[in-house]
């Protein structure tokens, strides 16, 4: 499990690892939220949901949260970009490339990825400005393109383990709030760890 994801679930559970007392606004069936869209704010979705995901999801116009499971989605549908999402969870979904549809949450903040078999960063993943953490553990990528990467300034977590990078070439000033990143896992270079270990300190994991 990521560093993100331990962190978000944190923040849901009370101090002896139940959920804190709050208005239900989370379902865990697409039917279910549809039946109660004026609530829906929060959807977790299992393997259950086979290779596709209906369009209805772009009725929940107050979800903000989605998050699917270790489902063998081959595709999201153009009505997800309907939606106004803070925190997007995709893991173990078998995407070899980031779907689209996920570039156009502009407003996203909380994007994991992990588990996947992403490939590549496309150019459109330049549109996601205000991820303030973004998770992609245990992907195919063998680049991650500065240029493709436009929440920069707004990143405080980065995780990029057990990929196929061998370069990094950001620096402290392309991540200036940054509070961990971590590579581990990566067939990075001596002298690319090195750099990293100068630029970023105690904040990064290699």
């Amino acid at each position: 499990m990521s560093v993100l994801s331990v962190l978000l679930i944190a923040a849901c559970e009370g101090d002896h690892g139940t959920t804190v007392d709050r208005p239900r606004t989370s379902f865990d069936s697409l039917d279910d939220a549809l039946n109660h869209r004026e609530d829906a704010q929060e959807l977790r979705l299992h393997d259950s949901v086979g290779d596709s995901l209906s369009p209805a999801i772009g009725l929940l116009e107050h979800l903000s949260f989605l998050g699917i499971y270790d489902a063998d989605i081959q595709y999201l549908p153009d009505e997800i970009s309907h939606l106004h999402l803070g925190f997007l969870w995709l893991p173990g979904c078998k995407f070899r490339h980031i779907p689209p549809q996920i570039c156009s949450l502009t407003g996203l903040g909380y994007l994991i990825l992990d588990g996947n078999a992403i490939e590549t960063i496309p150019e459109e993943f330049v549109q996601l400005k205000y991820l303030s953490s973004l998770s992609l553990n245990g992907n195919a990528l063998t680049e991650f393109p500065r240029a493709r990467f436009a929440s920069g300034a707004s990143c405080m977590l980065l995780e990029l383990d057990s990929n196929g990078l061998t370069s990094f070439d950001f620096t402290r000033a392309d991540l200036p709030r940054i509070n961990y990143l971590s590579l581990v896992g990566n067939p990075l270079p001596d002298s690319v760890k090195q750099k990293l270990h100068a630029e970023f300190g105690t904040k990064v994991k290699l």
